[in-house]
């Protein structure tokens, strides 16, 4: 075969061509384990006998669009200021679908005809919707970058927007009393102020004012990590609603730890445990389509109907712009008319 490893290095051999390699993608040949070598060599030897080979630069002419578009997207994830859980997402994104379509080619030769493979894959679908926003994200990205001729844009996608998931009132109490005793507090805040599983999760006891009846959510979780709510800038309030404050007295003179809801073993409690313990109780009371996140939706729609203010709800609820609670302005509309279907298990 024309490559093979040998004293530390790869030895490509073919067509007259002789040449040595001590070092692949920054990292010593001799330092590499046998089954990484023996890739490493299949590798070379399947390019070379595809004619996929460029002898004189020592590089695969597709391998390197491809690494290229690797860097791009690496580069474009580094400098945006997303949260832990966020990367990751876009990297699976990137990994599984960007990269494997659109590394055969320079960036420079990028077409529209390049990315049809996202609608002729995924359809007009959520994911599609996803995929179509961060592959956007980067080319905007490398066009800024000088690396493009010209900015393209790929058409949209938009998909049927599904009416939001309510669960009644009289539902929602049931689930909290036959739910796991240990995690029916945290069940309490998400029924009660609309809390997401990360802000409850991350609750620690200097976020509480009693005085004032606030809840300030400066921390979150994301992914595995406790972050710094710093997306949109300042601390938000929310305020106590119903029995909020009485459970969490309760809990300041029992609990002995920097966390509201600390485990058994120490530390914050997991988020899985909380949203299991609702999604367990929620399906022996015949919804086992219910999520405890559901409980935010139905905060919002609770005080529309009651006359609340957008501004109210949107206090309530921490959102920091005014259009993310006025996507409920409808839904208070269907359910008034009774067009919001709630889950039946069909």
């Amino acid at each position: 075969m024309p490559a093979r490893i040998k004293d530390g290095y790869l030895r490509v051999t073919f067509l007259g061509f002789d040449r040595k390699l001590p070092v692949w993608r920054g990292q010593r040949i001799r330092d590499l384990a046998p089954e990484q070598q023996e890739k490493l060599v299949w590798t070379f030897n399947e390019m070379i006998l595809s004619g996929n080979y460029d002898a004189v630069k020592m590089w695969f002419p597709k391998e390197r669009a491809k690494l290229l578009i690797k860097k791009i997207c690496w580069d474009w994830l580094y400098h945006k200021p997303k949260r832990p859980a966020t990367i990751d997402q876009q990297k699976d994104t990137l990994e599984k679908y960007l990269i494997p379509h659109n590394g055969k080619q320079s960036v420079k030769e990028l077409t529209l005809q390049d990315f049809d493979w996202i609608r002729k894959e995924h359809g007009d679908t959520y994911m599609a919707k996803q995929i179509r926003s961060t592959v956007q994200a980067v080319l905007n990205y490398t066009w800024r970058k000088g690396l493009m001729d010209k900015q393209l844009y790929i058409w949209p996608i938009s998909t049927a927007k599904k009416p939001t998931p309510y669960i009644e009132l009289a539902d929602r109490w049931q689930i909290h009393s036959i739910a796991d005793p240990f995690y029916q507090d945290a069940i309490l805040l998400s029924i009660e102020c609309g809390m997401r599983v990360g802000e409850i999760v991350a609750l620690q006891w200097g976020a509480i004012l009693f005085e004032h009846e606030r809840i300030k959510l400066v921390r979150a979780l994301s992914g595995r990590d406790i972050v710094d709510m710093r997306k949109g800038g300042d601390e938000v309030w929310i305020p106590m609603r119903g029995t909020t404050k009485e459970m969490l007295l309760r809990r300041r003179k029992n609990i002995d730890s920097l966390w509201v809801f600390p485990a058994y073993h120490g530390g914050h409690t997991w988020r899985n445990r909380i949203t299991m313990a609702f999604k367990v109780a929620a399906k022996k009371i015949g919804l086992p389509h219910a999520r405890l996140h559901h409980n935010r939706n139905c905060v919002a729609i609770d005080m529309g109907l009651a006359g609340t203010s957008l501004e109210e709800i949107q206090e309530q609820l921490g959102h920091r712009v005014r259009q993310t609670t006025e996507k409920y302005k409808g839904q208070i509309g269907f359910r008034r008319m009774g067009k919001v279907r709630w889950m039946n298990g069909k």
